[in-house]
């Protein structure tokens, strides 16, 4: 399972999927590969992304996408930092983003 995958399952848990044997269900719904595609890719993830943005509770945080760089702030402070150079690299930051602000929300 390569980096993108991982995550993508990171973000699940995250979102309240829990891990029973070798698949993740949420409200006795499972999933798998569905849910490694969905959180994979750029539109699977822009919910989320959108989420930070838009419709905060406590949380001052957004995410901001930038010619090759990826920014996580919480409070006008950067917690996340990242640049990329290939579609894989972009995707993989996005989900680096979105792990961080559902790890600062459920917290």
């Amino acid at each position: 399972m390569n980096n993108i995958e991982q995550n993508a399952l990171r973000i699940a848990e995250l979102l309240g999927y829990k891990k029973v044997l070798d698949m993740y269900c949420k409200n006795g719904q499972s999933f798998h590969e569905h849910k490694i595609e969905t959180f994979s890719s750029y539109n699977g993830l822009m919910d989320i992304v959108l989420e930070c943005n838009y419709v905060q509770d406590d949380l001052d945080i957004e995410i901001v996408i930038y010619g090759s760089g990826l920014d996580v702030h919480l409070d006008d402070e950067d917690i996340l930092i990242t640049t990329f150079d290939t579609k894989e690299g972009f995707i993989e930051a996005l989900q680096l983003a979105c792990i961080k602000y559902l790890e600062l929300k459920n917290a």
